[in-house]
């Protein structure tokens, strides 16, 4: 995926690889970062789970705070399937936990206000 672009956005890099997709830095030709949840091939033509991930899409869009990253667009085509989402600079939760250990409950809270 390094170099193509979907929609607008050249993806720059890996950032981020779960289970069913692998997120990229995708940027615009005037500077404007996203990341770019996609779909791994291998569960593109399994019409469930693709459901599930347009679902995921439709899902973040109707969610509105702080703390959750928003979602731009959706770009279902017949090479690839992507959640483009707000860019957020910073630590994941996981590495968070792993560099200062459990999150208190005061700082949860604080989060989720």
């Amino acid at each position: 995926m390094l170099n193509q672009k979907i929609n607008s956005f050249q993806v720059k890099k890996e950032i981020g690889r779960g289970g069913m997709a692998t997120v990229y830095l995708g940027e615009n030709s005037i500077g404007k970062k996203v990341a770019m949840k996609v779909l791994e091939k291998q569960f593109f033509h399994n019409e469930q789970i693709k459901k599930r991930f347009v679902q995921e899409a439709k899902l973040m869009v109707s969610l509105d705070h702080e703390n959750i990253c928003a979602v731009i667009d959706l770009e279902d085509n017949d090479k690839y399937c992507a959640i483009i989402m707000e860019y957020l600079e910073g630590q994941d939760l996981g590495s968070y936990v792993n560099d200062k250990g459990a999150v208190a409950e005061g700082v949860l809270l604080g989060w989720l206000e």
